[in-house]
């Protein structure tokens, strides 16, 4: 059986060498693409700093902002698939997003169905946050407008 999550606290934390968590933008998420992809031991660190920030019991949606940032998600979808005029990046053609995690959780119980429904629901998650916050700031706009409208009075 594996170490509890107490345990796992008190064990320093495993770094992926050139990367920041949460990871902020796409350059970051393509260039981790890339390494995990061209170097067996950066893929290894970033199995084994999965498998150290996510504990046993807490679901994935709830962790996955440990590593990846709303900012760095912008342009991702789990297919690819969407009607907005910028197109999406499919995550299940990333390896960050699938075999890494697949093996880091694996232990876990976790499958490849399991990792598709929580992945594309923490992504549906960050789009409700992102549009929430869209439209406060819209709101806001339009506030500040009828006030300087009803100062000109």
């Amino acid at each position: 059986m594996g170490k509890s999550y107490s345990q796992r606290q008190m064990v320093k934390p495993v770094l992926v060498p050139g990367f920041e968590f949460p990871l902020k933008d796409e350059i970051d998420v393509e260039r981790l693409e890339s390494a995990v992809q061209m170097c067996d031991s950066t893929r290894d660190l970033y199995i084994r700093f999965l498998s150290c920030m996510k504990p046993p019991k807490k679901d994935l949606v709830e962790c996955f902002g440990l590593f990846f940032a709303d900012s760095s998600m912008v342009r991702y979808n789990w297919s690819g698939i969407s009607g907005h005029r910028f197109p999406k990046v499919a995550m299940m053609g990333y390896s960050i997003f699938t075999d890494c995690m697949l093996e880091a959780w694996s232990d876990q119980g976790v499958t490849m169905e399991m990792l598709q429904i929580k992945i594309k629901r923490a992504i549906e998650k960050i789009n409700n946050r992102r549009n929430v916050q869209q439209s406060k700031l819209r709101r806001k706009a339009r506030l500040s407008n009828i006030d300087a409208e009803c100062s000109d009075i």
